[in-house]
């Protein structure tokens, strides 16, 4: 019984810690200068994350082979469990926090208010800095649409933007799967039949 909790005990600092020192390896790599250009920060986030656990994975495999190759105590499905747990709860807590600080109306609606503590605004005061600050000083649009260049989803044609077979992909399996959870307010809803042009 002794030796199982021993094991159990080892097993589970081998988590902790890889999924500690990854966290810290991907923090570094996202204050590198490896990201300068803000404009693609959400592809870029996804590359390092995806790059370090392929390093993480790459590791503990090496050191699977070298020191435990007759222990059973620590198996590849660890190796494989540690890199998705890594990858998920890093990818969560950035989808859930910083990603949307980055882009939501709520967030810079918040922050207005927190600027303004104690001060009642209207509805009208918090429309006109909301617009201002989102569509022209972040120019909003343009750094959605030159994400959407990015991913292939749209194309740019005669300084004219045009959606792609994959933009159409896309839309379709996103309106797919936010009508499975019943999403009320969904903007890729959408009562009218999309007209194709003629080349």
């Amino acid at each position: 019984m002794k030796k199982k909790l021993s094991d159990i005990t080892r097993l589970a600092l081998i988590y902790i810690c890889c999924l500690i020192v990854g966290t810290l390896i991907f923090f570094l790599l996202l204050w590198s200068p490896i990201i300068k250009d803000n404009n693609d920060l959400f592809f870029r986030v996804v590359f390092l994350m995806l790059g370090t656990t392929a390093l993480i994975m790459t590791f503990l495999t090496l050191i699977k082979l070298k020191y435990q190759r007759n222990n059973s105590h620590f198996t590849y499905r660890d190796v494989l469990l540690i890199c998705l747990l890594f990858f998920f709860i890093n990818w969560n807590v950035y989808g859930m926090i910083p990603f949307n600080v980055s882009r939501s109306n709520s967030i810079i609606i918040l922050d207005y208010l927190y600027k303004n503590q104690g001060k009642p605004l209207s509805k009208g005061e918090i429309k006109t800095y909301t617009q201002k600050k989102y569509f022209e000083e972040y120019d909003s649009v343009g750094m959605r649409l030159h994400e959407q260049l990015k991913a292939g989803n749209i194309t740019l044609k005669n300084e004219r933007f045009l959606i792609t077979e994959r933009g159409v992909l896309v839309a379709n399996i996103f309106r797919n799967i936010s009508g499975c959870y019943n999403l009320n307010n969904s903007f890729l809803e959408t009562t009218d039949t999309p007209k194709k042009n003629k080349p």
